[in-house]
């Protein structure tokens, strides 16, 4: 699951959302992945919490290879 994992994206300079994983402020430029749910994360902090669960952290939607972008 982790290997079908996309290139990180770069967050838009709009975006002044908290990763819910860590709960820190993800900024401008920062390296963050992005669920087929829309949902965001600090991709540091989206690799491990898909290596223990199957589902996105805040809609619990099920990943797989074809979620991520």
């Amino acid at each position: 699951l982790i290997a079908a994992l996309a290139p990180n994206i770069k967050l838009e300079a709009d975006a002044d959302d908290s990763c819910s994983i860590c709960l820190e402020r993800m900024c401008k430029g920062e390296e963050a992945l992005q669920l087929s749910c829309q949902h965001a994360f600090h991709a540091a902090c989206l690799r491990p919490w898909l290596a223990r669960s199957g589902s996105c952290p805040l809609c619990k939607h099920a990943v797989d290879e074809s979620c991520t972008r």
